[in-house]
Protein backbone atom coordinates (compact mmCIF):
# COMPACT_ATOMS: atom_id res chain seq x y z
CA UNK A 1 0.00 0.00 0.00
CA UNK A 2 1.32 3.30 -0.50
CA UNK A 3 2.85 5.41 2.56
CA UNK A 4 0.12 7.40 2.49
CA UNK A 5 -2.25 4.65 3.02
CA UNK A 6 -0.65 3.66 5.64
CA UNK A 7 0.10 6.94 7.18
CA UNK A 8 -3.44 7.21 7.37
CA UNK A 9 -4.04 3.63 9.23
CA UNK A 10 -1.83 4.56 11.78
CA UNK A 11 -3.27 8.03 12.45
CA UNK A 12 -6.67 6.39 12.45
CA UNK A 13 -5.55 4.02 15.33
CA UNK A 14 -3.80 7.18 17.17
CA UNK A 15 -7.11 8.78 16.35
CA UNK A 16 -9.18 6.39 18.06
CA UNK A 17 -6.96 6.32 20.95
CA UNK A 18 -6.58 9.43 21.98
CA UNK A 19 -10.49 9.77 21.77
CA UNK A 20 -10.82 7.01 24.03
CA UNK A 21 -8.68 8.77 26.17
CA UNK A 22 -10.25 11.73 26.10
CA UNK A 23 -13.77 10.22 27.24
CA UNK A 24 -11.83 8.07 29.73
CA UNK A 25 -10.84 11.45 31.18
CA UNK A 26 -13.42 13.18 30.98
CA UNK A 27 -15.62 10.72 32.93
CA UNK A 28 -13.29 10.06 35.69
CA UNK A 29 -13.38 14.00 36.23
CA UNK A 30 -17.25 14.07 35.65
CA UNK A 31 -16.57 16.71 33.44
CA UNK A 32 -19.54 15.15 30.95
CA UNK A 33 -23.21 14.54 31.70
CA UNK A 34 -25.01 11.59 31.09
CA UNK A 35 -26.18 13.16 27.78
CA UNK A 36 -23.21 14.49 26.47
CA UNK A 37 -21.47 11.20 27.41
CA UNK A 38 -23.40 9.31 25.36
CA UNK A 39 -23.81 11.44 22.46
CA UNK A 40 -19.63 10.87 21.99
CA UNK A 41 -18.45 9.36 19.22
CA UNK A 42 -16.36 6.89 21.85
CA UNK A 43 -19.26 6.16 23.89
CA UNK A 44 -21.06 5.05 20.95
CA UNK A 45 -17.76 2.54 19.48
CA UNK A 46 -17.69 0.70 22.71
CA UNK A 47 -21.93 0.33 22.88
CA UNK A 48 -21.89 -0.83 19.07
CA UNK A 49 -18.96 -3.18 20.31
CA UNK A 50 -20.74 -4.98 22.43
CA UNK A 51 -22.52 -8.27 22.46
CA UNK A 52 -26.42 -7.90 22.39
CA UNK A 53 -26.59 -9.57 26.02
CA UNK A 54 -24.29 -7.44 27.17
CA UNK A 55 -25.29 -4.29 25.50
CA UNK A 56 -28.83 -5.08 27.44
CA UNK A 57 -27.05 -5.35 31.06
CA UNK A 58 -25.62 -1.95 30.34
CA UNK A 59 -28.37 -0.19 29.25
CA UNK A 60 -30.56 -1.15 32.21
CA UNK A 61 -27.98 -0.11 35.02
CA UNK A 62 -27.34 3.35 36.38
CA UNK A 63 -25.27 5.73 34.77
CA UNK A 64 -22.66 5.85 37.60
CA UNK A 65 -22.51 2.33 36.41
CA UNK A 66 -22.51 2.35 32.59
CA UNK A 67 -19.70 4.95 33.27
CA UNK A 68 -17.63 3.26 35.14
CA UNK A 69 -18.12 0.01 32.55
CA UNK A 70 -16.93 2.65 30.05
CA UNK A 71 -13.91 4.21 31.74
CA UNK A 72 -12.95 0.24 32.20
CA UNK A 73 -13.52 -0.47 28.65
CA UNK A 74 -11.51 2.85 27.66
CA UNK A 75 -8.56 2.11 29.46
CA UNK A 76 -8.68 -1.71 27.74
CA UNK A 77 -8.73 -0.32 24.33
CA UNK A 78 -6.24 2.16 25.04
CA UNK A 79 -4.09 -0.54 25.98
CA UNK A 80 -4.55 -2.73 23.51
CA UNK A 81 -4.74 -0.12 20.40
CA UNK A 82 -0.93 0.77 21.46
CA UNK A 83 0.13 -2.30 21.77
CA UNK A 84 -1.11 -2.63 18.30
CA UNK A 85 0.78 0.40 16.78
CA UNK A 86 3.66 -1.13 18.43
CA UNK A 87 3.39 -4.59 17.46
CA UNK A 88 2.70 -3.48 13.27
CA UNK A 89 5.72 -1.30 13.78
CA UNK A 90 7.40 -4.18 15.12
CA UNK A 91 6.67 -7.05 12.95
CA UNK A 92 7.74 -4.42 9.66
CA UNK A 93 10.37 -3.93 11.15
CA UNK A 94 11.30 -7.61 11.05
CA UNK A 95 10.14 -8.49 7.76
CA UNK A 96 12.57 -5.11 6.49
CA UNK A 97 15.05 -5.83 8.88
CA UNK A 98 15.43 -2.48 10.05
CA UNK A 99 16.56 -1.72 13.72
CA UNK A 100 13.05 -1.19 15.80
CA UNK A 101 13.47 2.71 16.86
CA UNK A 102 13.29 1.22 20.80
CA UNK A 103 15.71 -1.05 20.51
CA UNK A 104 18.02 1.63 18.77
CA UNK A 105 17.30 4.41 21.41
CA UNK A 106 17.82 2.22 24.52
CA UNK A 107 20.78 0.76 23.43
CA UNK A 108 22.49 4.45 22.69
Amino acid sequence: APLKERESVFTGIEAMRDDLCELMCDLAENRLSEYDAKLSRSWRIIEGAMASEHYEYFVEQPFETQRQLVIESCRKSIQGLSSLTTQLTDVMAERLELPNASDTYLHE
